[in-house]
């Protein structure tokens, strides 16, 4: 063999071989995408926390209106008893791994539809202006700091009069 070289495409005319100018462009983009999905991960993480906990909080806000609707059908004095049966009952049904929040105040006594006095209505929180906030494990990367969530249930209870 000689000792003469070969040119190679676009040596010598000053144009770059292919592939040379796309160094590392491999390396950005999945830079890009694992930023990508790790952004997504994040928001379906905490998301996910926020309905479960939705779920939870409505599960224990029907369990307690449902035991305050049947204290209030059954107990004398009615309205003390169904409000202090429908906190105790919520407080038995944790949300995220705590009890929620429910105070007198969130236990009332609507008008049914049917026009009787013997509907109970609960409502259910866990939030930071209640001192019970859900976590968020990644919100506080964009800047939220914590999730509420609040769930409301009716129930109704009469005595029944006949049976099939």
């Amino acid at each position: 063999m000689s000792g003469r070289r070969l040119s190679g495409a676009g040596e010598g005319n000053g144009v770059e071989p292919r592939g040379r100018g796309e160094r590392g462009v491999a390396l950005i983009q999945v830079t890009v995408a694992i930023v990508g999905l790790i952004a997504f991960t994040v928001f379906v993480i905490d998301y996910g926390v926020l309905w479960v906990a939705r779920a939870q909080a409505q599960n224990a806000a029907d369990a307690a209106a449902l035991a305050g609707a049947v204290s209030l059908a059954y107990d004398d004095p009615p309205q003390g008893n169904a409000t202090t049966r429908a906190i105790q009952t919520a407080a038995q049904n944790p949300v995220w791994g705590q009890p929620p929040v429910v105070l007198p105040g969130d236990v009332t006594f609507p008008t049914c539809p049917d026009g009787t006095d013997s509907c109970v209505r609960v409502d259910v929180y866990r939030s930071a202006n209640r001192g019970s906030q859900l976590p968020s494990f990644f919100g506080p990367l964009l800047g939220i700091a914590s999730q509420r969530v609040r769930a409301t249930a009716t129930a109704q209870a009469a005595v029944a009069n006949a049976s099939e």
